[in-house]
């Protein structure tokens, strides 16, 4: 015999489960604003000992605040002067040497098992390969020269 269920829903489980939907909503539309206010909470967070220590010093908080960041906005510019070039010249290196490279290793298992080349036709795929992975990684170099 079978038996009634009933279920009761309150008006306040239907109010959380909006306020759960309106939440994940907000960080799905909002998540790269949500990663900004975080990095700026944890950079005032981080610089607060030394802007207390330049206010000991009679230096104006604004003042302080703005030499801080002018200096990390300085040693963070002078590290992407150092690396940016030696990134584009290591991903020129790679585009040039990756041929070699993809051909070497494509030739392995003709080494290990003579006539397999021939059976598998590995110097079409050594091509395609060697072609596209080398856009790839000129695309990456071009990138890095105009972000530099």
């Amino acid at each position: 015999m079978p038996k009634n269920i009933a279920i009761n829903i309150t008006g306040k489980s239907i109010a959380w489960l909006l306020l759960a939907g309106a939440l994940v909503w907000l960080l799905k539309n909002f998540s790269s604003i949500l990663l900004l206010l975080f990095i700026a909470i944890l950079l005032a967070v981080a610089i607060t000992p030394l802007v207390e220590r330049l206010e000991r010093q009679r230096l104006p908080r604004p003042l302080a605040i703005a030499l801080i960041y002018v200096g990390l906005f300085g040693i963070f510019s002078v590290a992407l002067a150092i690396l940016i070039p030696v990134l584009v010249n290591e991903t020129t290196q790679l585009s040039t040497s990756l041929p070699k490279l993809t051909q070497s290793v494509l030739n392995l298992p003709e080494k290990w098992i003579p006539g397999l080349a021939q059976n598998l036709q590995l110097t079409d795929l050594a091509t395609q390969l060697s072609a596209q992975i080398g856009a790839v990684v000129g695309s990456v170099g071009t990138l890095l020269v105009q972000f530099g």
